[in-house]
């Protein structure tokens, strides 16, 4: 990756550095090579190149949003503009793989750093049309061969995939040493599938039902008829049992299976009907075509979602989310940040705060929630050598904000600047990428009409 050549020196900044200490006042940090080579409250003596009086701010690693799926090259920007410098892209593409090495080799071109996921396999009755089928466990291996082979950081699984199937993957992953992580399929209990090696759990899916006294979603499924999921799905949620939730979380922890919630996606649903007013300045810096798609009156897949009971139920479960959410990471399950990115009113970069105030309203400190952006994002993605935290001989992907979001976590938003690879992007410089965003989906939205 092309890192500055420039000398950076921070003086007088309070550092925030992820590992859980507490801030650390007056510090200088010097940047060298794109990496940090000194941090001291002493003087550091050095001719720089670019100079930040950090008097009165505060600085933090670099934020990751641990689950997007994004394909708009021109807006990649507003991940960087909002301190977002890496992203894991949940359904691989080959633009994404495009897009890792031009991030390698062209220092014009603004984008996050990227992990990037397989195309997502799923099984017979796919709920994505576009998805890949692995009807049996032979085809599941396949697919596995053929996305390590491409280069993918690891496998997407999916709703619908059988357990022959399911096994099959999990087992050619280990093989291979490559993680597979994604949806927790109907036909799987949590608890199998952490043992298996399941790496991260998304949206929560099936944990109020594993959670639950009347047990997992596949005894569930297996002696019911039920076509009517929002019935049963508030059920489950009353039946929370915490015995069966300390067996589960203690098996997470033994097994080191990671929880991405994704609650901001579900704090959308629970407030569909709402969001457009809630986030009109969000959406003046994205193409209207991709607006459409958020629209139930164009978009019937969306149409459900703002039926008053459909909402209610919605609103229901973010709350126990939410709870769930805590309780976990009181009992010590890792959490990684994530939105769902390009889902309705989930925005490139700007919604990871969301996610981040969220989690603080499930439970989590300021801290936890910074560090399920920044350190836990780079352990769980084997890159805590390098990034992750502030600390000498990490790479510089460093956020510095006007005000201590440990005080208020609201504050991630209150943006100075950003480093990305060691390059200062000014204030003035990540209004511009927004501008240019702003500029973009405007002119698109003028050669549409």
């Amino acid at each position: 990756m092309k890192i500055s050549s420039d000398v950076v020196l921070i003086t007088n900044i309070s550092v925030i550095d992820a590992t859980g200490s507490p801030p650390q006042e007056g510090m200088n940090v010097l940047i060298e090579d794109g990496y940090i080579s000194a941090l001291s409250t002493e003087p550091i003596p050095a001719k720089a190149d670019v100079a930040i009086d950090g008097s009165g701010q505060f600085l933090i690693p670099g934020l990751w949003d641990m689950h997007v799926h994004w394909y708009e090259k021109d807006y990649l920007s507003l991940f960087i503009a909002n301190g977002v410098t890496g992203v894991r892209q949940m359904w691989g593409s080959p633009v994404h793989y495009q897009w890792k090495t031009r991030i390698n080799y062209e220092p014009e071109f603004v984008s996050p750093r990227m992990l990037v996921a397989s195309t997502i396999i799923d099984g017979p009755n796919e709920y994505l049309p576009t998805a890949l089928v692995a009807t049996n466990a032979s085809e599941g291996r396949r697919y596995v061969r053929r996305f390590h082979e491409m280069g993918a950081d690891f496998i997407k699984v999916y709703n619908s995939l059988s357990r022959d199937a399911y096994f099959a993957i999990a087992d050619e992953s280990r093989a291979l040493g490559i993680p597979f992580a994604g949806h927790l399929p109907w036909a799987i209990a949590a608890p199998e599938a952490s043992d298996a090696g399941h790496r991260s759990f998304e949206h929560l899916m099936g944990m109020s039902h594993a959670l639950a006294a009347q047990g997992s979603l596949r005894e569930f499924l297996a002696t019911t008829k039920a076509t009517d999921d929002i019935e049963w799905s508030t059920d489950f949620i009353e039946g929370y049992d915490p015995v069966r939730a300390s067996d589960l979380f203690d098996r997470f922890k033994k097994n080191d299976s990671w929880q991405c919630p994704t609650l901001t996606y579900q704090r959308n649903l629970a407030t569909y009907p709402e969001r457009v007013g809630l986030d009109r300045d969000r959406l003046a810096f994205l193409p209207q075509f991709l607006i459409d798609t958020w629209d139930p009156s164009k978009n019937p897949g969306y149409s459900g979602y703002i039926k008053a009971r459909v909402v209610q139920v919605n609103q229901i479960e973010l709350e126990h989310y939410k709870f769930i959410t805590g309780q976990m990471s009181a009992a010590g399950v890792r959490i990684i940040a994530g939105t769902d990115v390009l889902n309705p009113y989930c925005f490139p970069g700007f919604s990871l705060h969301d996610e981040l105030q969220l989690l603080v309203e499930a439970g989590l400190t300021p801290m936890q929630a910074i560090q399920a952006a920044t350190r836990s994002a780079a352990e769980f993605s084997g890159r805590l050598d390098l990034l992750g935290t502030v600390e000498v001989g990490k790479i510089a992907d460093l956020v510095i904000l006007s005000a201590n979001p440990l005080d208020d976590i609201e504050n991630t938003t209150k943006i100075s600047n950003v480093i990305f690879n060691g390059r200062v992007n000014t204030r003035v410089e990540l209004d511009a990428m927004l501008g240019q965003a702003h500029d973009k989906a405007r002119a698109s939205d003028t050669r549409d009409a």
